[in-house]
């Protein structure tokens, strides 16, 4: 193919890495970034150069900071993935049945991209931004040594030096680690391939080095196992082995370069075709890159539209996270009202009801039994410092930003919000020092300097809005192991022990009251909305004729409840009492047709509080 063929399949791929990771699935990719640091000093750089292959992970922290801006670090995505195709192609030419498959040297770089497109809930838990960038930098560093040490080992048929060229790159096996061994082997197995090969012993020399050298580290490095030493600097094939789905795009990847090598190596003599074949092959060959060139784009969108959606509560909950920093409730209320929510998305619809002031006008207007997403391991470590902010519990989501600190390390995201929570606090030795920290990166320091203000004149403080609000509902004091890692329960019963104060105070006890069941404390917190001559709520309503009217003693017309709501809970008790067995399980029948009501959840639902 001439470059002019070449170029709008390669215009085409990188729009659609700049498309997909600047736009459709920007959120993922600026969270990474959230889920990352990079610090330009010496001590930074001692820490991520412990073990080989640790440069691409100091590489890959420097590039994944620039998602900051997501259109820019797509854009550096997009160039590393198109280099990558480029040598592919570069290296592995097509020949034979292939000569026209163009559209092949793609997959390297499409398989990178489809396998950061599958992160989901792991990234909260496990160090995975560094993937971002480390993996595509590896594949183009050894592609790259490849293709230079196969030009300089084909111009020379002295044995020992193209023996000497072929193992040069276990050379770099401290600074590339697993990348450092692929394009020996891949050259080895080249050899194999040719005419005038070197002899048989050399070539088991060159496989007893690859061997031989990484076990020299494994002796030196009681931290890591036989595995880790031959796949060190991937970062993937020993994080990801819980998760068949996070982890399987790698083995495929290199299981076609090892295709590539062995079918595609230039060995044996060029074979030349009659005059009438090739005149065949020129008069179709457009028409068959074109061909091709649309397989690329339907692999592009394939991968853009059915690959990545394995999840799609993740991607809301990204949403929902990123609007609750700009305190924009409408967009958390937008994204979490969806058919299947998941628990995690009903508790972020929770605050922003509460926000709104309708907690409890429609808190079981929602799916009842709502799961906890099945690949979570601590969903208090995903939600625990976001809800725990902003219910005023301080030092239970700094207790959990430094818990994640420790299993993860320290990232940008977590030094912005133990900033937050060391000013809320009025720690200010504390707070100085994440506010340094986060000036020294590149782009965060811009987050930072809206709490320089607070640091040096800390009661002006209580003149921000959203800090103050927080402040106003901190507890007297903390008891760090009672929430046992679940937040739900642990937050319904620091609700009920808000001291009494506005509407919002009371919605919060209202609504554990509502979630806990618990009757026998209702007409307490009812009394208050009576007191202060409060609207009551709908759910309010439905709980005051579910417990209070069958109390002889309480004048239920006083609440005025509303015509609607008392017809139908006349409908909800004639079901319950006149349900016939043959007809089924009377939660169906009593979620069919009363779903939205207090009443059924009270009946029907078990699992209160879960995760």
């Amino acid at each position: 193919m001439s470059i002019k063929e070449k170029i709008p399949a390669n215009l085409l791929f990188f729009g659609f890495v700049l498309l997909t990771a600047g736009g459709y699935r920007a959120e993922l990719f600026e969270r990474l970034a959230e889920l990352s640091l990079f610090l330009p000093d010496r001590r930074f750089w001692a820490e991520h150069l412990l073990i080989p292959g640790d440069l691409l992970r100091y590489a890959g922290a420097w590039l994944t900071q620039f998602f900051y801006h997501p259109w820019l670090g797509a854009a550096l995505l997009a160039i590393l993935l198109t280099g990558i195709q480029l040598l592919m192609y570069q290296a592995f030419p097509p020949k034979g049945l292939f000569r026209n498959g163009y559209v092949l040297s793609f997959v390297p770089s499409l398989l990178l991209l489809f396998q950061i497109l599958q992160l989901d809930y792991v990234i909260f838990y496990e160090n995975r931004a560094e993937l971002l960038f480390s993996q595509p930098l590896g594949l183009l560093g050894a592609l790259g040594i490849f293709c230079i040490v196969d030009r300089i080992r084909r111009n020379t048929h002295r044995p020992g030096i193209r023996f000497g060229v072929s193992t040069a790159p276990l050379l770099l096996y401290s600074l590339l680690g697993f990348y450092a061994l692929l394009p020996t082997l891949l050259l080895w197995i080249r050899e194999w391939k040719e005419p005038e090969r070197v002899s048989g012993k050399l070539q088991i020399a060159a496989a007893a080095g690859m061997v031989l050298i990484p076990l020299l580290f494994f002796f030196c490095y009681e931290r890591l196992s036989v595995f880790r030493i031959y796949t060190a600097g991937t970062h993937a094939l020993y994080q990801f082995q819980g998760s068949w789905r996070l982890w399987w795009a790698y083995p495929a990847l290199f299981g076609w370069l090892l295709l590539s090598v062995a079918l595609l190596s230039r060995s044996g003599p060029i074979q030349h075709s009659s005059r009438r074949s090739v005149e065949k092959t020129q008069r179709h060959a457009p028409l068959l890159r074109s061909l091709l060139n649309i397989l690329l784009l339907a692999v592009c969108c394939v991968a853009l539209f059915f690959g990545p959606q394995q999840n799609p509560n993740f991607y809301r909950l990204l949403k929902v996270q990123r609007a609750l920093q700009a305190e924009n409730y409408d967009v958390i209320l937008q994204q979490t009202t969806v058919e299947k929510p998941d628990r995690i998305l009903w508790l972020y619809r929770n605050l922003a009801l509460w926000k709104k002031n309708r907690l409890c006008e429609e808190l079981f207007n929602y799916p009842l039994d709502l799961p906890s997403p099945t690949n979570t391991i601590m969903p208090v470590r995903i939600i625990g410092p976001d809800l725990y902010a902003h219910y005023g519990q301080v030092n239970h989501a700094y207790r959990w930003l430094m818990e994640n600190s420790v299993l993860n390390g320290v990232k940008a995201e977590y030094l912005r919000e133990m900033l937050k929570m060391s000013v809320l606090n009025g720690e200010s030795a504390l707070a100085v020092k994440y506010y340094n920290i986060l000036r020294r990166t590149l782009f965060y320091g811009k987050q930072a300097e809206q709490y320089r203000e607070y640091l040096l004149r800390p009661e002006r403080v209580a003149e921000n809005a959203t800090l103050q609000s927080i402040r106003e509902y901190r507890p007297d004091k903390d008891i760090l192991g009672e929430e046992s890692s679940y937040v739900e329960p642990f937050l319904l019963r620091s609700f009920w022990n808000i001291p009494d104060g506005s509407f919002q105070t009371l919605e919060l006890k209202m609504s554990a009251v509502l979630l806990l069941k618990k009757g026998e404390l209702f007409r307490e917190v009812l009394e208050v909305y009576r007191k202060n001559n409060m609207a009551l709520p709908r759910y309010v309503q439905e709980a005051a004729l579910l417990f209070l009217s069958v109390d002889p003693e309480f004048d239920i017309e006083s609440l005025r409840i509303a015509e609607p709501i008392v017809r139908r809970y006349n409908e909800f008790v004639n079901v319950m009492q006149n349900h016939r067995p043959e007809e089924g399980a009377l939660s169906a029948k009593l979620r069919k047709h009363f779903g939205d009501t207090y009443w059924c959840y009270f009946t029907t639902v078990q699992n209160v509080a879960v995760i």
